[in-house]
């Protein structure tokens, strides 16, 4: 009898990622896209919802909503747009708040700006104006010559502070 030769073995099979690597890079490169863009939407709007529980933020919103003439220029119910822009300082008691905030209504959508300042839950806003998009008339939410919103809502008197006086 002749020697024969063994078969050939087979030849070794390739690993998990040499055999998927055209459609695993992609996915693994979407999934860490996809988790980083996750992060990012999380603190945006951990920053928006901090911002919009601050007292400047709810007490110029129930001012926006209270106003007469920008509710006859916005149809009623005045909201607020998801979004907003600006900054609060809390330092030592005493707060500060430059705010942007959109508002929309049935007829139409105003940018309503806020700067104020505010100690005890009480805030005294300097600039509390809405701009309506339609016409650009400006809106002074401030009627009464300056007044002081305390924490519950009401207004005092707080002297003159509107621009100009």
């Amino acid at each position: 009898m002749h020697a024969s030769n063994p078969p050939p073995l087979p030849a070794a099979r390739a690993g998990w990622w040499q055999r998927h690597w055209r459609w695993a890079a992609p996915v693994l490169v979407l999934a860490v896209l996809l988790f980083l863009a996750a992060g990012i939407a999380t603190f945006a709007f951990g920053v928006m919802a901090t911002m919009k529980s601050s007292g400047a933020y709810r007490q110029a919103m129930d001012l926006a909503r209270a106003d007469p003439e920008l509710g006859d220029a916005l149809g009623r119910p005045v909201s607020a747009a998801w979004y907003l822009s600006g900054s609060i300082h809390n330092e030592n008691g005493r707060s500060r708040a430059t705010l942007g905030i959109p508002l929309e209504g049935p007829r139409g959508h105003a940018d309503l700006q806020v700067e104020g300042t505010g100690r005890d839950g009480a805030w005294t806003f300097q600039v509390l104006e809405a701009r309506i998009d339609a016409d650009g008339r400006v809106i002074d939410l401030r009627r009464d010559a300056g007044a002081t919103v305390t924490a519950d809502g009401t207004r005092r008197k707080s002297g003159a502070n509107r621009k100009g006086d």
